[in-house]
């Protein structure tokens, strides 16, 4: 289920996710509508630490792809994913994490500085 959403101040778009059971077994999201124009067509999906884990497709209001992300990474019903796209690169990073990553990238928009993926731990 969508939890949130918006712009980095540099310009890269986040989404944010509480995953359920069939976000897990299908790999699939829903786009918003306010980003559909700007989330479309194929991202290399890539894990916090930089291990590529396949493509995400984004068409319409769905996204899909996200199945190897979760078949190597894990992920429960209850946690959050943060998918973090860099529009020029056609990258999309992946997070897992708790409520607060989705507060801090939320906090972001206000011009508190985004937290970096990379040193954010992922969900055991």
């Amino acid at each position: 289920m969508l939890a949130d959403y918006g712009w980095t101040p540099e310009g890269q778009i986040w989404l944010a996710y509480r995953l359920s059971e069939a976000t897990i077994l299908t790999g699939v999201v829903s786009v918003p509508a306010a980003m559909r124009d700007f989330v479309a067509g194929e991202f290399a999906l890539k894990s916090q630490d930089g291990e590529g884990m396949g493509i995400l497709v984004a068409k319409e209001s769905t996204a899909w792809g996200l199945g190897p992300f979760f078949s190597r990474r894990g992920g429960e019903a209850g946690d959050y994913l943060l998918i973090s796209l860099d529009l020029k690169m056609r990258e999309a990073n992946l997070c897992l994490g708790t409520a607060d990553l989705v507060e801090d990238y939320a906090n972001a928009a206000e011009g508190f500085p985004v937290p970096v993926l990379s040193g954010v731990e992922s969900l055991p």
